[in-house]
């Protein structure tokens, strides 16, 4: 089996922008992807604040801030997320719609 380089996540919300926090953190590209600008721009906020925990708890050397955060790229464009990447996480919510005809 390949090793994993390059991480895709799929779904900026909660559980997404963590999943891409804990694996730029092991040191692995990760490209967390959403469909809304305003689900990046929220994730990016929150694994901002986060990480400063880290660093305030001791969980984190302030030296690897820098690090982590240049593993994590974000995007609007699927086929630039999943571009080059071993794994996949999908954790975007499922919402079915009703049919109009109904």
């Amino acid at each position: 089996m390949a090793e994993i380089q390059r991480v895709a996540v799929i779904g900026a919300g909660t559980m997404g922008r963590q999943i891409a926090l804990q694996v730029a953190r092991s040191g692995l590209p990760v490209a967390l992807y959403d469909i809304d600008q305003g689900a990046i721009a929220a994730a990016r906020l929150a694994q901002r604040e986060f990480v400063a925990t880290w660093i305030a708890s001791g969980v984190l050397a302030p030296a690897a801030e820098a690090a982590l955060f240049a593993c994590l790229s974000y995007t609007t464009d699927l086929d630039l997320a999943v571009k080059d990447a071993d794994l996949a996480i999908e954790v975007a919510p499922e919402r079915a719609r009703r049919s109009r005809s109904m």
